[in-house]
């Protein structure tokens, strides 16, 4: 085989799924942790399936992988990290990185909250070779899925996550051989960036929005349980609104535009009522 080990960096299911995956092709293999916290549950399940785990702090993780001086695969599964020059000169080193959309489209960060925001038929992801421009390495393989209108940011993560994890078992074998043969990526002049910080609108929902604007941007920011994006607000007469969660429904019981009811605003466009439960009003 071309590597003596592999390296993988990230947090979450993904990681553990490569790892397994590797483990059965008797390759040694590491995780190293990159959430802000050692992950409790990973640390775990690594245990528990005899699968090293590490968490440092990431001035150390690099000067690791940059002093690695034997031929290794370094897997970016959900990893935070842009990997500095240090690392990707290492000649010992070959790095792929999986990415959740269907590359060259949505580049960066949090690209299931855009292709759901922008109104994607579909998203998926892209296992692909890193190199020092972020998420312009050559394609090694994608998968893809409907995003159905129902979809939020966690359900396509979700299924992001299970989709990655059989495509690099479909891609190992003739990527521990070296064998497996990467398709450049057609980047475009107009590509750009999702960074984290970034969120559709500025994290306001525009009440004015058609029905399927509205209901793409609530779908888009709902993380579920799962703490990746502020919270999103609406602003009405100078003050500013949150809320704890939100229902769509299509039916138009009330006439169109913002009532207040309770403990809820409602939403109504035309054959959709949007339920903004449990708000308050923040303090300016």
């Amino acid at each position: 085989m071309k590597f003596v080990q592999a390296l993988i960096l990230g947090t979450g299911r993904l990681p553990l799924d490569c790892a397994l995956a590797l483990r059965e092709k008797n390759m040694p293999v590491a995780i190293y942790d990159c959430d802000m916290a050692p992950s409790g549950i990973l640390k775990r399940q690594a245990k528990s399936k005899e699968i090293a785990y590490y968490h440092l702090p990431k001035k150390e993780l690099f000067d690791t992988l940059s002093k690695v001086e034997t031929p290794s695969l370094v897997v970016s599964a959900i990893n935070p990290y842009i990997l500095p020059k240090s690392v990707l000169e290492n000649g010992m080193l070959t790095a792929i990185n999986c990415h959740q959309a269907l590359l060259p489209r949505h580049p960066g960060r949090n690209a299931e909250m855009w292709a759901i925001y922008e109104g994607d038929a579909s998203t998926g992801i892209t296992w692909h070779l890193l190199t020092a421009d972020v998420d312009a390495g050559d394609i090694l393989i994608q998968k893809s899925f409907p995003i159905e209108e129902s979809m939020n940011s966690y359900q396509v993560f979700r299924r992001q996550i299970q989709l990655a994890g059989e495509a690099f078992k479909e891609i190992l074998e003739d990527l521990l051989n070296g064998v497996l043969s990467p398709t450049k990526q057609e980047l475009s002049g107009e590509r750009t960036l999702h960074y984290s910080y970034e969120m559709p609108n500025g994290a306001i929902l525009d009440p004015d929005w058609p029905q399927e604007k509205i209901s793409a941007f609530l779908r888009a920011c709902d993380y579920g349980i799962l703490n990746v994006v502020d919270r999103p607000k609406l602003l009405l007469n100078g003050a500013s609104f949150v809320w704890k969660t939100y229902k769509l429904t299509k039916e138009h019981p009330l006439p169109d535009g913002i009532h207040f009811t309770g403990d809820s605003i409602l939403i109504q466009k035309p054959g959709l009522l949007v339920t903004l439960k449990n708000y308050h009003k923040e303090e300016q």
